[in-house]
Order: C-alpha cells, then sequence, then structure tokens
C-alpha cells in the first residue's frame, strides 16, 4: 500500500470533487518525481493539514527527503485551489529550516531566476487548473538541472541571487516578507505599548499567504484588527471586544474605524482615527 493509499484509506467514502482531484494531481507527482527516490536516495512522505471545511485536508504535503544529502523537496497543494508551492530546503542536522530562513529554504522560481530563467508561468500559483500539472512538470525541469544541488554537493549563492535580481530587476530577492505589512507596523507601531501583536500575515507560511491578509493587536479587553486587499492595497481598520474576535470573522463583527488606501496620507489618517477610537473607548469603558 503506498502514503497515498494511506491517505484514502483514512476516508471511509472514495474520495471526490476536490479530494479527488488533489490525489490524482499527487499520484501524477509521485510518477514524476521517482527519479528522486530511484536515482538520488530520496524518501517519499505525504501529509495532510485539515481545517473545519468539506472538500478534503485544506493542504497536501507532498516531501522528498535525503537526510543524509540534508536535502529536501516540498510540494504543497490548496484544497480548492490551482496553488502549488515548491521549494528546495538545506536541512541541519536532520532539521528542516523554516520558510522565513531564507539561507536555506529556496522557492522554485529563484531557483530558475538564479540560472537565467525569468518565466512566471513556471510558478504562479494563480495560473488556471490546466496549469497545475504543467507547475510540477517545470519544477521536476528544475531540480534535473540542479543535479549538484539535490545531490548535496552545491548550494545557491544568495548574494549571487541579490545581485541578479538587483541588476535585472532593481531589487534584492525576496524574502517572504510582505513590505506593506512591515510598513503597517512601523506606522502603528504606538499599538505596540499596550497591545500584543497575536497575528501578522508575514509569519504566515507562502502557502497560507494569499490576495489579503491581516494583522491582529490584542489586549486583555479589545482586539484591533488590520484587514488588507492586496490587490488594490486597500486598508480597513477594526475594533471589537476581544471576547467577540475570531481571526475569519472580525472584519464582520468589529466596528469599522477605517476604510481608504495605503497611500502615506491615508495611513497616516488610519493611525489617528485609531488612536483616537481607543483612546474613547478606553474612557467609555472608565
Amino acid at each position: 500500500m503506498t502514503l497515498l493509499d494511506n491517505i484514502e484509506d483514512l476516508f471511509k467514502d472514495k474520495p471526490k470533487g476536490l479530494q479527488a482531484e488533489r490525489l490524482n494531481l499527487i499520484r501524477q507527482i509521485e510518477k514524476l518525481y521517482k527519479f528522486l527516490l530511484d536515482d538520488f536516495g530520496y524518501q517519499l512522505d505525504i501529509s495532510t493539514q485539515t481545517d473545519k471545511y468539506p472538500g478534503g485536508p485544506k493542504f497536501y504535503f507532498v516531501k522528498y527527503t535525503n537526510k543524509d544529502l540534508s536535502r529536501q523537496v516540498e510540494i504543497v497543494l490548496h484544497r480548492n485551489s490551482t496553488v502549488v508551492y515548491r521549494h528546495l530546503k538545506r536541512l541541519k542536522d536532520g532539521i528542516e529550516p523554516s520558510y522565513k530562513d531564507i539561507e536555506n529554504c529556496i522557492p522554485f522560481y529563484q531557483i530558475d531566476f538564479y540560472n537565467g530563467i525569468d518565466d512566471h508561468n513556471r510558478s504562479n500559483p494563480y495560473n488556471p487548473p490546466e496549469y497545475e500539472l504543467a507547475i510540477v512538470k517545470y519544477g521536476k525541469e528544475t531540480l534535473l538541472n540542479n543535479t549538484e544541488i539535490i545531490k548535496g554537493e552545491k548550494w545557491l549563492d544568495r548574494d549571487r541571487l541579490n545581485d541578479l535580481y538587483l541588476s535585472k530587476k532593481g531589487y534584492s530577492a525576496p524574502d517572504g516578507e510582505n513590505s506593506l505589512f512591515n510598513r503597517l507596523i512601523q506606522e502603528f507601531q504606538f499599538l505596540s505599548t499596550d497591545f500584543d501583536l497575536i497575528h501578522n500575515y508575514n509569519d504566515l507560511p507562502p502557502y497560507e499567504q494569499s490576495l489579503g491578509g491581516s494583522l491582529v493587536y490584542s489586549n486583555d479587553r479589545i482586539v484591533v484588527g488590520l484587514s488588507v486587499d492586496l490587490r488594490d492595497q486597500y486598508l480597513s481598520v477594526y475594533i471589537l471586544d476581544k471576547e467577540d474576535y475570531e481571526l475569519d470573522s472580525f472584519w464582520q463583527k468589529g466596528e469599522g474605524v477605517f476604510n481608504g488606501s495605503t497611500a502615506d496620507n491615508d495611513i497616516k489618517q488610519a493611525v489617528t482615527r485609531t488612536r483616537n477610537k481607543i483612546k474613547n473607548t478606553a474612557a467609555n469603558n472608565g
């Protein structure tokens, strides 16, 4: 019985719909990436992450690992979209690095760029469904073009990668941090005096980041939530009682304090309104 069969066996009924689509894609990944097992001694592990919603697990993790070579290939699939994330990781003492460890956890698109391939379609997670298998095939091509890396003999030079980005794109290689959220943390720094930052978009793993995200601050009484739509850089700020807070719905339950753009003047206005609202809330609560 294969690892995928074991996953299917967890469900008494035959997988249908979204779940069936994910498992079918994983079967194709197993065929395409079998060379890692046969030629390079990697081991395959498949796991899932579930949530409260129907349609099977939310995420599927397909990992090929060779601890002797200190390497891991990771492919993450999302349940209900075409999101396919692929990373190559350099292990330390057999331990996987965090996604924030940009020296040892590299997305495939950066490996391509390092080798002179700058094609967004090879890694764009928002392509139509028919591109899913193509992205997985591109991943195989990336690995076969860099066998010295997957054999544990070489690794990417981060300084050279940055130099390539600076010369060709005008900025350093992406490090997984969204600069807008870092900027908002700085602009709303006054909150850190009386609040803890309990949710930060930039702390999420790449596969949980989407076209919108949040910063959430809380103390023992109230919650301040900043919600950002990254498509149009639209910012909303809400305040609500702590007992009513849920990450998935705070913008529905909270009182709107600000809605507007993330231009400098609008952010300053958002900060002023939020500061005043907190003062008034504290005064009203005695």
